[in-house]
Protein backbone atom coordinates (compact mmCIF):
# COMPACT_ATOMS: atom_id res chain seq x y z
CA UNK A 1 0.00 0.00 0.00
CA UNK A 2 1.42 3.39 -0.95
CA UNK A 3 0.30 6.71 0.43
CA UNK A 4 1.37 9.88 -1.34
CA UNK A 5 0.71 12.67 1.06
CA UNK A 6 1.08 16.42 0.86
CA UNK A 7 3.00 18.17 3.54
CA UNK A 8 4.46 15.31 6.01
CA UNK A 9 8.32 9.13 10.01
CA UNK A 10 12.36 8.05 16.23
CA UNK A 11 12.39 5.98 18.86
CA UNK A 12 9.92 7.97 20.91
CA UNK A 13 11.63 6.90 24.09
CA UNK A 14 14.76 8.56 22.72
CA UNK A 15 12.79 11.74 22.18
CA UNK A 16 11.98 11.82 25.88
CA UNK A 17 15.66 12.22 26.72
CA UNK A 18 16.18 14.96 24.14
CA UNK A 19 16.72 18.44 25.58
CA UNK A 20 13.78 20.81 25.49
CA UNK A 21 13.33 22.57 22.17
CA UNK A 22 14.56 26.13 22.29
CA UNK A 23 16.16 28.69 20.03
CA UNK A 24 19.56 27.68 21.46
CA UNK A 25 19.36 24.00 20.55
CA UNK A 26 16.96 24.01 17.59
CA UNK A 27 19.76 24.52 15.06
CA UNK A 28 22.96 22.57 15.66
CA UNK A 29 25.96 24.84 16.19
CA UNK A 30 29.01 23.46 14.44
CA UNK A 31 31.23 24.45 11.56
CA UNK A 32 29.63 24.08 8.15
CA UNK A 33 31.01 21.37 5.88
CA UNK A 34 29.61 21.05 2.38
CA UNK A 35 28.04 17.69 1.51
CA UNK A 36 26.68 17.03 -1.95
CA UNK A 37 23.41 15.09 -2.00
CA UNK A 38 23.58 12.11 -4.35
CA UNK A 39 21.66 12.58 -7.57
CA UNK A 40 21.89 11.74 -11.25
CA UNK A 41 22.67 15.32 -12.22
CA UNK A 42 25.71 17.27 -13.35
CA UNK A 43 27.82 18.87 -10.63
CA UNK A 44 26.20 22.25 -11.38
CA UNK A 45 22.73 20.80 -10.78
CA UNK A 46 23.54 19.13 -7.44
CA UNK A 47 22.27 20.66 -4.25
CA UNK A 48 24.85 21.67 -1.68
CA UNK A 49 23.71 20.57 1.78
CA UNK A 50 25.98 21.38 4.73
CA UNK A 51 26.33 19.10 7.74
CA UNK A 52 24.41 21.73 9.73
CA UNK A 53 21.62 21.71 7.12
CA UNK A 54 21.51 17.91 7.28
CA UNK A 55 21.16 17.96 11.08
CA UNK A 56 18.54 20.70 10.91
CA UNK A 57 16.55 18.68 8.36
CA UNK A 58 16.69 15.66 10.67
CA UNK A 59 15.61 17.82 13.62
CA UNK A 60 12.55 19.06 11.67
CA UNK A 61 11.62 15.50 10.68
CA UNK A 62 12.02 14.26 14.30
CA UNK A 63 9.92 17.18 15.55
CA UNK A 64 7.29 16.43 12.91
CA UNK A 65 7.00 12.77 13.89
CA UNK A 66 7.11 13.32 17.64
CA UNK A 67 4.60 16.19 17.61
CA UNK A 68 2.11 14.22 15.47
CA UNK A 69 2.60 11.12 17.61
CA UNK A 70 2.10 13.15 20.79
CA UNK A 71 -0.73 15.22 19.22
CA UNK A 72 1.06 18.57 19.75
CA UNK A 73 -0.62 20.85 17.18
CA UNK A 74 1.50 23.87 18.19
CA UNK A 75 4.76 22.10 17.31
CA UNK A 76 3.43 20.01 14.42
CA UNK A 77 2.29 23.02 12.40
CA UNK A 78 5.74 24.62 12.71
CA UNK A 79 7.32 21.80 10.69
CA UNK A 80 5.54 23.01 7.53
CA UNK A 81 6.01 26.08 5.35
CA UNK A 82 3.86 29.16 6.01
CA UNK A 83 1.98 28.43 2.78
CA UNK A 84 0.88 25.02 4.10
CA UNK A 85 0.07 26.46 7.55
CA UNK A 86 -2.13 29.15 5.96
CA UNK A 87 -4.18 26.48 4.16
CA UNK A 88 -5.67 25.52 7.55
CA UNK A 89 -7.92 27.45 9.90
CA UNK A 90 -5.71 26.65 12.91
CA UNK A 91 -2.91 24.35 14.06
CA UNK A 92 -5.58 22.10 15.63
CA UNK A 93 -7.37 21.73 12.29
CA UNK A 94 -4.03 20.96 10.61
CA UNK A 95 -3.26 18.29 13.21
CA UNK A 96 -6.71 16.70 12.78
CA UNK A 97 -6.32 16.65 8.98
CA UNK A 98 -2.89 15.01 9.02
CA UNK A 99 -3.72 12.63 11.88
CA UNK A 100 -6.20 10.91 9.57
CA UNK A 101 -3.75 10.76 6.65
CA UNK A 102 -0.56 9.91 8.57
CA UNK A 103 -1.91 7.06 10.70
CA UNK A 104 1.45 5.16 10.76
CA UNK A 105 3.13 8.29 12.16
CA UNK A 106 0.38 8.82 14.74
CA UNK A 107 1.08 5.26 15.95
CA UNK A 108 4.89 5.44 15.64
CA UNK A 109 6.97 3.36 18.05
CA UNK A 110 10.41 3.68 16.43
CA UNK A 111 12.06 5.67 13.66
CA UNK A 112 15.49 5.46 12.01
CA UNK A 113 16.94 7.82 9.44
CA UNK A 114 18.10 6.53 6.09
CA UNK A 115 19.81 8.54 3.35
CA UNK A 116 19.24 12.00 1.96
CA UNK A 117 18.58 12.15 -1.78
CA UNK A 118 17.67 14.83 -4.28
CA UNK A 119 14.58 15.20 -6.46
CA UNK A 120 15.37 18.09 -8.76
CA UNK A 121 16.40 20.78 -6.29
CA UNK A 122 14.39 19.34 -3.38
CA UNK A 123 16.28 17.36 -0.73
CA UNK A 124 14.40 14.23 0.34
CA UNK A 125 15.10 12.83 3.82
CA UNK A 126 14.31 9.11 3.98
CA UNK A 127 13.70 6.94 7.02
CA UNK A 128 11.99 3.83 8.35
CA UNK A 129 9.20 3.90 10.90
CA UNK A 130 7.76 1.01 12.89
CA UNK A 131 4.19 1.49 14.10
CA UNK A 132 2.51 0.11 17.24
CA UNK A 133 1.48 -3.07 15.38
CA UNK A 134 5.03 -3.77 14.21
CA UNK A 135 4.41 -2.69 10.61
CA UNK A 136 7.36 -1.01 8.86
CA UNK A 137 6.96 2.09 6.72
CA UNK A 138 9.39 3.95 4.48
CA UNK A 139 8.95 7.70 4.87
CA UNK A 140 10.34 10.23 2.42
CA UNK A 141 10.13 13.91 3.38
CA UNK A 142 10.66 16.65 0.80
CA UNK A 143 12.04 19.82 2.38
CA UNK A 144 12.41 23.46 1.43
CA UNK A 145 15.07 25.85 2.70
CA UNK A 146 13.26 28.95 3.99
CA UNK A 147 16.31 31.03 4.90
CA UNK A 148 18.30 31.63 8.07
CA UNK A 149 19.31 27.95 8.13
CA UNK A 150 15.68 26.83 8.53
CA UNK A 151 14.05 23.96 6.63
CA UNK A 152 10.37 23.00 6.41
CA UNK A 153 8.48 19.98 5.09
CA UNK A 154 6.76 20.42 1.73
CA UNK A 155 5.85 16.82 0.86
CA UNK A 156 5.73 13.29 2.23
CA UNK A 157 5.48 9.82 0.80
CA UNK A 158 4.66 6.91 3.09
CA UNK A 159 5.08 3.40 1.67
CA UNK A 160 4.61 0.06 3.41
CA UNK A 161 8.06 -1.51 3.79
CA UNK A 162 7.90 -4.97 5.36
CA UNK A 163 11.00 -6.43 6.97
CA UNK A 164 14.26 -4.73 7.86
CA UNK A 165 15.30 -1.58 6.00
CA UNK A 166 17.93 -2.16 3.35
Amino acid sequence: MKHVLFGAGICLAAMAVQPAISAENAVPQEPAKIVTAKADKTDADRLQVTDVDRKTIQFVVKLHIASLNQQRADLFSQTFTKKTQEAFESPDHMLAFFSIRYIPVVHAKAFNFDGLSLDGSVPIQHGYLTDSKGNRWRLSYGLQHIGNGDWRIISTIIEHAPGDPT
